[in-house]
């Protein structure tokens, strides 16, 4: 069974993680005791850290050196903000997630399940960021490779995302619904193998 380590100095976000974890198959191991949290981390491997970064003197400093410190562990920041800057400096460090320390209940399973399968948690902010992070970098041609493998509808939307658009915005460029995008976009991540937005940019950028 998979244990999860979860730190948090507020008994509300130990209750919300509790509650939405009670009906799963995971050993879930909750202290508002810092040391005693980092204690159990050094001890108990083959874990899922969730580390509430409300209270901690320097987060961006404690936490990259908690996973050099500990390379074993899959860590998972809890904010009570969200900050896009911030969350990049932990994906940098090595975190395999940033998520809202009061993320809604039923999304918290998932958020598990992905992290436990090796794949990372990242919010939709970071997400569009990221993307269009991507979309300003010059000299990147799409990978006309696998765009040959879409339709040149999907290809068409394929391109805008790569380009840093939204759902909205490529449904009014194109004169459609979103729901239409929706459904081109679901096609696409079928047939190139990716699971989200900002997976298809990466490998069209390459």
């Amino acid at each position: 069974m998979l244990t999860l380590l979860l730190y948090s100095p507020s008994e509300h976000v130990c209750l919300h993680w509790q509650r939405a974890l009670a009906d799963a198959n995971y050993k879930l191991i909750a202290t508002s005791s810092l040391q005693d949290a980092l204690s159990n981390l050094r001890t108990i491997h083959e874990s899922i850290y969730l580390l509430h970064e409300r209270d901690l003197a320097d987060p961006l400093t404690m936490i990259p050196e908690l996973i050099t410190q500990q390379p074993q562990a899959k860590v998972v920041v809890l904010e009570d903000e969200y900050d896009t800057k911030r969350a990049y400096t932990y994906f940098q460090a090595g975190v395999v997630g940033v998520c809202n320390a009061f993320m809604a209940a039923k999304q918290i399973p998932l958020l598990i399940a992905v992290v436990s399968q090796g794949q990372v948690w990242c919010g939709k902010p970071f997400m569009e960021a990221m993307v269009k992070s991507l979309a300003q970098q010059p000299n990147k041609k799409a990978n006309t490779e696998l765009l040959h493998k879409l339709s040149p509808r999907e290809q068409e939307v394929a391109l805008q995302v790569v380009e840093g658009l939204n759902n909205k915005d490529i449904s009014n460029k194109m004169g459609v619904s979103e729901r239409t995008i929706k459904a081109h976009l679901s096609n696409i991540f079928k047939k190139l193998n990716v699971k989200d937005r900002l997976q298809l940019a990466l490998c069209l950028r390459q």
